[in-house]
């Protein structure tokens, strides 16, 4: 796993909030599958936390950033930002 090129894939291109098809197809064109992969598990563990449904959005962002700091400690704080906004979009 090479955690620089998923730093680089999520800060480039988690501009929008969405995770769309384009995006990926972009991603794994510009940094190949396993960083597409990674991308997608990182994406899929932020948004099934159940902090989500049952605390309010402030509350829920800041859980996610740390269950994602703790999980993946190599995510820079830039990424685990876009990600955990795209999570509570994700709930909205």
């Amino acid at each position: 796993m090479d955690k620089d090129n998923i730093n680089s894939a999520i800060s480039n291109h988690l501009l929008l909030l969405w995770w769309t098809d384009e995006i990926r197809t972009t991603v794994e064109a510009e940094h190949g599958q396993d960083t597409l992969s990674e991308i997608n598990e990182i994406c899929s563990f932020a948004s099934e936390g159940l902090e989500w449904a049952t605390d309010d959005d402030i509350l829920a962002h800041e859980k996610t950033r740390v269950r994602l700091k703790t999980r993946y400690p190599f995510l820079s704080k830039d990424a685990i930002l876009k990600i955990a906004n795209m999570s509570a979009y994700f709930w909205k």
